[in-house]
């Protein structure tokens, strides 16, 4: 045999070789999409579940028991559109944990009137709250004055 013959046999046997690595990691690419596909079905249907079991969420996933005397509206202000408007229901409750993000009506210090604002930070015993349709943060508001949190809309 020559040595142009055993050149070419071993481009024949490494070509085939090849081939079989390209086959191989074809292989190899469909089984990590099909692991990567199983481990985000597994992980959405884990959000999902705690969503729909956490006792944190605001009450839209999780069916609440409200008293029909924790409802209400809000003022024609124009500070919580558009998540809120004057033909909105609002359902309450007064049995709350204090969370940035959430809604809550706090008194006005030394009004005689409440006022539905977004929490958006929180220092200890003060309270910031913001209208989603304001440019600016209320004044600080001592946490205590917070009287009731927002568990869901009912939209007019």
């Amino acid at each position: 045999m020559s040595i142009e013959e055993e050149i070419e046999e071993e481009v024949d046997e490494s070509k085939a070789v090849l081939k079989e690595l390209i086959a191989e990691k074809r292989i190899f690419e469909i089984l990590l999409i099909i692991v990567l596909i199983f481990c985000s079905v597994v992980v959405g249907g884990l959000f999902s579940f705690y969503l729909i079991t956490s006792s944190n969420n605001v009450g839209f996933i999780k069916t609440l028991e409200i008293d029909h005397d924790s409802k209400g509206g809000v003022q024609d202000t124009g500070s919580m559109k558009p998540t809120l408007d004057y033909q909105d229901e609002i359902y309450y409750s007064t049995d709350f944990e204090i969370k940035v993000g959430d809604m809550y009506v706090y008194k006005k210090e030394n009004e005689g009137y409440t006022i539905l604002h977004r929490l958006v930070y929180r220092d200890g015993d003060w309270c910031f709250f913001k209208g989603d349709n304001n440019y600016y943060i209320d004044t600080k508001v001592n946490c205590s004055k917070i009287v009731k949190r927002v568990v869901g809309v009912e939209y007019g």
